[in-house]
């Protein structure tokens, strides 16, 4: 499904695509903090983005407002998680502002 697919009230859903975007834009604009898309062809189930912020590993997986992570997607987040990193889902760029503020 893309982004021409409608929400409960009408509107556009984005694609992840656009999301993971501008994810990627908040996130490079913040200090001490990279970030950068990892490509699917890469590892499957990895989660989109792979970020540094202070000192602290941050991976993100985006979906779209209504989608969740797979089965694979999930366990990768958990291996992240174990190793100490923070992981999360994300479905914009504020929820992703909300969890860096309060890991």
């Amino acid at each position: 499904m893309g982004g021409d697919d409608a929400n409960l009230v009408g509107e556009a859903v984005p694609l992840e695509k656009t999301i993971t975007n501008a994810i990627l834009k908040w996130l490079k604009a913040q200090p001490d903090t990279h970030a950068r898309k990892v490509w699917g062809g890469y590892a499957p189930g990895e989660p989109d983005i792979l970020c540094c912020r202070k000192g602290r590993m941050v991976v993100i997986e985006v979906k779209q407002p209504g989608r969740k992570p797979t089965d694979l997607q999930w366990a990768a987040m958990a291996r992240w998680e174990d190793a100490g990193a923070v992981a999360f889902v994300a479905h914009s760029v504020d929820e992703v502002k909300d969890k860096l503020a309060n890991p």
